[in-house]
Parts: structure tokens; sequence; C-alpha cells
């Protein structure tokens, strides 16, 4: 029965080889990226744990403020930070219980609060980093508008 399953594949359906082919390639693909996203996510909260607690003074001559963000189920879905929102998630609740598990993709939104609190948008990594491909996002027009008023 096997033989002949194999014979269908490869000798007779070569369409069908191919859509064997890509079917197993890609979920290879896709568990090795996903393990290895979960290492780097793993990394990068140890290396965030090891920064924060080196305590570096700030300098009293200057004035801090933050904007956090964040990236909601719908601001993030069917996005390329999906993943990493998802990998993110999963490890602040494992490795950080007391934060929220809020993030934008790339960063938990915990670790971008410093100095005055100005505001938290929802918006993802690349919305709030206003390179959004060619077209100014509302996230990044609100972020304009928080950064003039305090600076005025």
């Amino acid at each position: 029965m096997f033989n002949k399953f194999l014979k269908i594949i490869f000798l007779k359906e070569k369409k069908y080889f191919l859509f064997v082919f890509l079917a197993v390639f890609l979920s290879l693909f896709s568990y090795i990226l996903w393990n290895n996203v979960i290492l780097w996510v793993k990394d990068y909260l140890k290396e965030l744990s090891a920064y924060n607690t080196l305590n570096i003074p700030d300098s009293p001559h200057t004035q801090y403020a933050s904007i956090s963000n964040f990236a909601s189920s719908y601001k993030i879905s069917n996005g390329p930070l999906t993943i990493t929102n998802l990998a993110l998630s999963n490890m602040i609740k494992k490795h950080s219980p007391t934060q929220k598990d809020l993030n934008d993709g790339i960063v938990p939104t915990y670790s971008m609060i410093h100095g005055k609190h100005l505001a938290e948008l929802n918006a993802n990594h690349i919305e709030s980093a206003c390179i959004f491909t060619g077209q100014i996002t509302n996230a990044c027009k609100e972020l304009k508008n928080i950064l003039l008023n305090y600076l005025k």
C-alpha cells in the first residue's frame, strides 16, 4: 500500500510530489523559525532583566519622558509581528509574572516606561516608529502630537 502511494506521488503525479515536498519543507521551516524566535525572546528578556538591574543613574540635568505602546490582537493579527508578539506575551507571563504581558511585537511595554510617562498607544512596533510602508499611521500622528505638546 505504501509502495503504491510512493509510486503515485513520485512517478505518476509530479504535481503531488511538489505539493508534498512544499508541505514538508514549509512545516520544517516553520518549526525551525518558531524555535529560533522562542530562543531569541528568551535571550532578549534575559538581557533586558540584566540591563534593568544595572541601576544606571539618571542625569540630574536631563528630563526623561517616555511613550509606551502595545499591540492589541486586532492590530497584530496577520502581520509580520504576530509570531514575536505571541512569543513575547508567553515569555513575559512565564518569566515576569508581575508585569502585564503587553508588547508591541518587539519590545515588552513595561520596559518602555522611563521618566515621565506621557501616554500609552495602541500601536505595534512598526506603527509607533512611524516607518510604516509609505503611509503615516494614526499612531504616528498621535505620537507626534503627544511629543509636540510635551516639548512646548
